[in-house]
């Protein structure tokens, strides 16, 4: 089945004006399963191909990618702000990828981000977007079993600025 579901994404990323979202899509989920297996360099390799060849209106999901491998694993902490600072120019440019670029991970990021540079005004500004999102999203009882990572990041993010106060 699997098999038969990529043959079919492949068709329609071919496509006008869908193939990009769907490329886009395909992208992510290889992304995720490189990192899964540690490929850390070949999920690099491909973003920075698909990044050259993805219009900026698509390349949320692909920049979210980029931003958090330049935070958590690089420790590149200038390069992620920027990252995801244009992440969160481009998230709203094409509403079929708004979700898949995951708007909570990438104000989350950001902040962080923003605090290890010690930029405490901008960190406020993306964990007040963030807390928003999350705010969003525990309102709806049905994800309250999933809200950990959110939860917990919020406290960290939350304590980390109110320690550099």
């Amino acid at each position: 089945m699997k098999h038969v579901f990529r043959i079919l994404l492949k068709l329609l990323g071919t496509l006008p004006f869908i193939g990009e979202p769907i490329r886009v899509v395909s992208l992510d989920r290889q992304l995720r399963a490189l990192e899964k297996e540690n490929a850390f360099q070949a999920a690099r390799e491909l973003r920075k191909k698909a990044l050259s060849r993805i219009s900026i209106s698509h390349q949320g999901p692909i920049l979210r990618s980029e931003g958090e491998d330049r935070l958590y694993r690089l420790k590149d902490y200038r390069g992620a702000l920027e990252i995801f600072e244009t992440a969160i120019s481009v998230m709203g440019k094409s509403a079929s990828l708004y979700g898949v670029t995951s708007p909570d991970r990438v104000y989350a990021g950001a902040s962080q981000a923003a605090l290890e540079l010690g930029d405490s005004e901008k960190a406020l500004k993306y964990y007040h977007e963030f807390a928003n999102i999350v705010a969003e999203l525990s309102a709806n009882r049905k994800l309250h079993g999933s809200l950990a990572w959110h939860t917990e990041t919020l406290g960290r993010i939350q304590s980390q600025i109110n320690s550099k106060r």
